[in-house]
């Protein structure tokens, strides 16, 4: 079984966009936004994609931040209309991490969502996927982090009453 750990995450400065959209039409925004940066030569991108998830049960379009932490703080906040620099909140996450195929990555989800649940630990925000290796010929070889930001609820202690 994967480990799961609570982590502290960093605030992080970021370039990114958030779209929804359907998945081509996000993986073409991803693409469009390689070529701006690649453009950018004083940004120094330091560090592996993220991808938040904003999700809403009913929804059936995707809801996807996709950022790219970088080494310095620009004094622009903006590279076009499209995307911008930004702070990316930290913040105790709860970790697992996923090897294999993306496809699979549900079934880590449930394992965390199972430790969250037998922890007494709630999530406080939508969750973010790192892309640790990049995508490769083999889906098998592909490592993702995913981090879920966590707060914890503490049960009361019921006194027992029964022997009144």
């Amino acid at each position: 079984m994967e480990k799961i750990e609570i982590i502290k995450v960093p605030d992080q400065t970021v370039v990114g966009f958030r779209k929804k959209g359907s998945e081509q039409e996000v993986t073409d925004t991803i693409s469009e936004m390689f070529v701006c940066l690649t453009e950018q030569n004083d940004l120094d991108m330091c560090n592996a994609p993220i991808f938040v998830h904003h999700m809403d049960n009913e929804e059936t379009e995707l809801d996807l931040e996709v950022c790219f932490p970088i080494a310095c703080n620009p004094v622009k906040q903006k590279i076009n209309n499209k995307f911008r620099i930004y702070n990316l909140e930290g913040g105790k996450m709860a970790k697992i991490t996923h090897k294999g195929p993306q496809e699979q990555c549900g079934l880590s989800y449930e394992k965390l969502f199972d430790w969250m649940e037998k922890n007494n630990y709630v999530p406080v925000g939508p969750p973010r996927n790192i892309q640790i290796t990049p995508p490769t010929e083999n889906p098998e070889d592909s490592v993702t982090e995913i981090h879920f930001p966590i707060a914890q609820v503490y049960m009361p202690v019921m006194d027992d009453e029964s022997d009144e």
